[in-house]
Parts: C-alpha cells; structure tokens; sequence
C-alpha cells in the first residue's frame, strides 16, 4: 500500500501544477494525505520490502502488533478519505 500511496502522491503533485491556485491547492492537499498514509504505514519497519509478516511467521502475529496494524490501517482510511473529498473538491473547482 505505501509504494501506490507515494506513486499518487507523485502523481497528483505533478498534475497540480497544471492548474490554477484553488485546484492545486485541493490536489495538493490530496498528495499530502497520500504521503501520510505511506509514512504511517511504512513506519518501525526494519525493512521496507518486509510490510507484513507472512503465514510461516503466525507466531509473530502477536494481539499487540495486531493492534497496531488495526490503528495504522483506520488511520489510512481516515487519510484516504480526506484525500478523496480533497480530490472532489478539486474537481469541483475545475468545472
């Protein structure tokens, strides 16, 4: 999730510079919330190619880090949909 997450980010800092103030702001603003749910989900990793522990490793699931995948991923969707109703918003403007 975190490489598409920092690919839009990208994505959507590139197409604001295509258009006007109030739109780039709100595809800015997107972007920003992208990079966030990127960091959040990248974070205390001890290698980044390594995100999630696979089923030979069902030992290492314990309830904590269970606990902190749950919080990481509502985090994400809280940040996923502002930076959707930013998009929108976005859009709206450029209509």
């Amino acid at each position: 999730m975190a490489r598409v997450k920092f690919r839009a980010e990208r994505w959507l800092k590139t197409k604001a510079n295509e258009f006007e103030s109030e739109a780039a702001r709100g595809l800015h603003v997107a972007a920003d919330h992208y990079t966030q749910i990127a960091e959040d989900c990248m974070k205390d990793l001890t290698c980044p190619w390594d995100p999630a522990l696979g089923p030979n490793r069902f030992d290492d699931w314990t309830s904590e880090l269970r606990s902190t995948q749950i919080t990481r991923l509502e985090a994400a969707r809280e940040h996923d949909r502002a930076a959707i109703n930013a998009i929108q918003k976005a859009l709206e403007v450029m209509e």
